[in-house]
């Protein structure tokens, strides 16, 4: 029996709420031991208004070797009462309270779980005493992982960043052989391992415009990325970004790395929006979560698609399935 353990997000936007309808819609508890850490305050009204006849087992202490057959498991996170929409430092508190629980019990068992997250507000948690950017620099923290990845899932494109969350102005003096080579011998071990890509094909972006015209637009590609592309003959480019995309040569590759946030994200999202999933590679154990963000605007209304998580969800149990 696999174990998805999710964490509950920032309560006040509405990863609460696709988990609850993902959990009704995928029938996760038919198969699945479903584990939630976040507030069962939050999450008992809520599954119970999509699923019917669910039976909930609340815990402040979670024991590995529970086994509750069609009975979703919630390890209790206290909260004060939240409106939603409105995130600060105490929504902040239990989002990270959240992760770090998942991932605790999620390493309780590697083998057979996989951690789903819900969407968290990057102000809040800051607010709530925390300097990570994001839940991918956190994990990687957690589990002691210095070489990681932000990858991108889709049935369009598989895509991964050399950079992540950092300022443009930064990013040039960050793209060096040691990074390249990093970055591609842990992504290649992926698409062999996880992926079940027996010889990758793995495409390089460029990072400046038209490649850099042979070095009269920057010297990366001339100084930096040719070199590296000739020593691995598994992995191509540079590419120019725009005509790469524009012309669907993103078909070709089992993998696209970007060397910057939104060169890659951008075409990913207008190519996948509803069903993207954000998977963090070079973790100990499988980690998806939908790619967007809190929602803020439509918290508590009751109509956030749930497309993306149920994607995070399907892709996980397949990725750990492979393992």
């Amino acid at each position: 029996m696999k174990k998805i353990v999710f964490s509950c997000g920032d309560i006040a936007g509405i990863g609460p709420e696709i988990i609850a309808k993902a959990i009704a819609k995928e029938n996760l508890i038919k198969k699945n031991l479903v584990i939630i850490a976040g507030p069962a305050s939050v999450f008992i009204p809520l599954i119970n208004r999509y699923s019917s006849n669910t039976k909930f087992y609340v815990c402040d202490a979670f024991d590995p070797d529970l086994l509750l057959n069609e009975t979703i498991i919630i390890k209790d996170i206290a909260s004060e009462k939240i409106d939603s929409g409105f995130s600060n430092a105490e929504t902040g508190r239990v989002a990270l309270k959240a992760i770090y629980t998942a991932h605790d019990i999620v390493c309780s068992d590697i083998s057979q779980s996989v951690m789903v997250t819900a969407p968290i507000s990057k102000d809040a948690v800051r607010e709530a005493g925390s300097d990570f950017p994001g839940h991918t620099e956190m994990l990687a923290f957690l589990s002691g992982v210095q070489n990681f990845s932000m990858m991108f899932l889709s049935s369009q494109m598989l895509g991964a960043l050399l950079t992540i969350h950092e300022p443009l102005s930064f990013v040039a003096d960050m793209i060096t052989p040691e990074l390249l080579e990093s970055k591609f011998v842990l992504l290649h071990e992926e698409l062999h391992n996880n992926f079940g890509k027996k010889i990758p094909r793995i495409a390089l972006l460029a990072l400046n415009p038209h490649a850099g015209e042979n070095g009269s637009i920057g010297k990366e590609e001339q100084e930096i990325m040719i070199p590296f592309v000739k020593e691995y003959p598994r992995i191509e480019g540079p590419f120019a970004a725009d005509g790469f995309f524009g012309s669907g040569s993103y078909k070709n590759y089992d993998l696209v790395i970007a060397p910057y946030h939104d060169q890659l994200l951008i075409p990913f999202k207008l190519l996948a929006f509803s069903e993207g999933v954000n998977y963090t590679a070079g973790l100990p154990y499988i980690r998806t979560s939908p790619d967007h963000g809190t929602a803020f605007s439509i918290a508590g209304k009751g109509i956030a698609d749930p497309s993306s998580m149920i994607s995070a969800v399907r892709w996980a149990l397949k990725l750990v399935g492979r393992r």
